[in-house]
This record gives C-alpha cells, structure tokens and sequence, in this order.
C-alpha cells in the first residue's frame, strides 16, 4: 500500500508534534544525565535493599548448622542404645539356648499337671522377657532411623539455604560491582574531558602555519561489569585503634571467631578476617557503611581499625544473628 502524504490539519499537528518532542529533549537532557549519574548510587541502594532476604538466608544457615549438631548428637545416642538393645537381645537368646536342656527340659518331660503348670509359667515369662527385649531393641532402631532421615532433611535444606545464601550474595556483588565500574567510567570520563579543555585551551595555531588535522575521535567501548567488586587498588588502611575495639560484644566474637586473628582465612566460607566474615557480608556492610573504598577487599586484608567498624557497622546494623545469635 502506497503511503499516503498527510496535509491540512494532520500535518499541522504533526508539525507541532514534532517541535515539542524537540523542545522537551532538550528541556530534559539534564535530568536525562542526572538520571544517569545517580545511577551507581541507585545500585548501591538496590544492594543495600537485597540484604534483608541475605541476612535472612545468613541466620537460615546458621540456625540449620546448630540444629544438624543437635541431630548428630541424638543420632549418636540412638545409636548406642540401638547397639546395646542388640546386645541384650543376642545375651538373651543365648540364655535361652543354653538353658533349654536343663530346667525347661525337665519340664518338657513333665507329665504331671504342676510339671505342665510349671512348664506353661516358664514359657510364657521367657516369651514375655524375649518380647520385652525385642521390643527396647525395636523402639531404638526405630528411632534411630527417625533421627537419621531427620538429620538428612536437614542438611539437604542447609544445602539450599546455603544455594540461595550464594545466590542472593552474587547479586548484592553484581549490583555493587557495576556502581564501581558505573563509577569509574564517570571518573574517566570527567577526566578525560577536563584533560581535554586543558588541552583546548593551551594549544594555539601559529599564523600562516597550516591548519591542524582534525583531531581524531576514539569511540569508547563498553566493558562488561565484573561480576564481584574489584579490590579498591589503592586501599590503604585506616591506623590506629578503632574506639569500638574494646566492645564487649566484638571482643566476644573476635576472641570465638579467630582468636583475635585479623589476617585467619577459614577456607569453608571462605571466612576471613577477625570477625570472619563472608565477602558478600563485607561487601554489603562497606556499602551500608559508605565506605566503598573497602568494597571488594578482602576482609583479612583490611586494617585492624576497618575490621573493627565493619564489624560494629554490621553489629548495629543486624544485631547478633550474623554472628549466629551467640556472644
């Protein structure tokens, strides 16, 4: 179908159309790039929202870690009463074996009413004692079974606790990860234009000399995001003594935790630093914290004063439960 060409009133509305969408691009640009720029700050605090379902998913895996303990050590009393109860059961049935050529015998062989009595009386006691026994023996392999099924459950659901922990720790990484890299970007850029007015502004063309060649422009390519923080590569720590050092609370931790250790790696995490932290748990407080320069380093390696801080920040922040409600 041939298009077909607007005019009379159309066209008018069109053409009005047309500078007002020109107008308001050029209204708005500033807001355009405001937008732009406070977006790194939009993704620090998309982060910082994404913690609460982290530290849910952190006190999770800590709860299902006490709860495995307590299900290991009912699962070995079960244990050792399921043996003893088959002990007991073989020292039984051995009893009765060997005691079946004499007493029971002359019984047997009774013809008498008392003899058979008698007989009907032993009988029954020993099916009763051997029925007692069996029973005990029953009850705790029973219950030993229970408990290992339960302690299975358990650590399957730590297994997915521990997979969402993960999961929900790469994205609050990704989510910092690209402010630094937003961030970055901006810095370059800022100086690369301000190296570039400098350069505008110094450089003059002698008379009569030929024209300079245009300069020749560079298309910026775009680099992916990593999916972590980089370490900041300046970092140098913050000496001296934080003042929340001595704190009760981060005394206890750091002396259950580490030993008082600031620079002990705990390879299962990996738990670094004094405090142990998670690297996503340290990136997540440096961001709470405002202190992107420690975003990305590893806690052992930051100071003594910057572990303390982290650790009061996330203590004031969360309470007791990073720390598995202890201390």
């Amino acid at each position: 179908m041939p298009l077909v060409r607007q005019s009379g009133s159309r066209a008018l509305v069109l053409g009005v159309l047309v500078v007002l969408c020109t107008v308001l691009g050029t209204t708005f640009a500033p807001f355009a790039h405001a937008q732009t720029t406070n977006n790194a700050s939009d993704l620090r605090a998309q982060a910082d929202a994404l913690s609460s379902k982290y530290f849910d998913s952190l006190e999770r895996v800590s709860s299902l870690d006490d709860d495995i303990t307590r299900s290991e050590e009912l699962r070995d009393a079960m244990l050792v009463r399921a043996k003893a109860a088959r002990a007991a059961a073989r020292a039984r049935a051995a009893v009765a074996y060997t005691s079946s050529g004499t007493q029971l015998a002359t019984l047997v062989d009774g013809n008498d009413t008392l003899d058979t009595a008698r007989r009907a009386h032993l009988i029954d006691r020993v099916n009763a004692h051997d029925q007692d026994v069996f029973e005990k023996l029953h009850q705790a392999t029973r219950a030993l079974h229970k408990q290992q099924r339960a302690l299975r459950a358990t650590r399957q659901a730590q297994a997915d606790a521990l997979d969402e922990l993960k999961s929900q720790g790469a994205a609050i990484d990704a989510k910092l990860a690209q402010a630094e890299a937003q961030e970055q970007a901006q810095a370059a850029a800022t100086q690369a234009a301000a190296a570039q007015a400098a350069d505008t502004t110094t450089s003059t063309t002698a008379p009569g000399a030929p024209a300079a060649s245009a300069a020749t422009t560079t298309t910026p390519t775009t680099v992916p995001a990593p999916s972590t923080p980089p370490p900041p590569p300046d970092y140098s720590g913050t000496p001296g003594v934080s003042p929340h050092h001595d704190d009760p609370f981060l005394t206890c931790v750091r002396q259950r935790e580490s030993g008082g250790n600031y620079s002990v790696v705990n390879p299962s995490g990996p738990y670094l630093g004094a405090y142990q932290f998670l690297q996503a748990t340290w990136n997540v407080t440096a961001a709470h914290a405002g202190r992107s320069d420690l975003v990305g380093l590893p806690a052992n390696v930051a100071s003594a004063y910057d572990q303390d801080e982290m650790a009061w920040t996330l203590y004031q922040w969360q309470g007791k439960g990073p720390w598995g409600g202890s201390c």
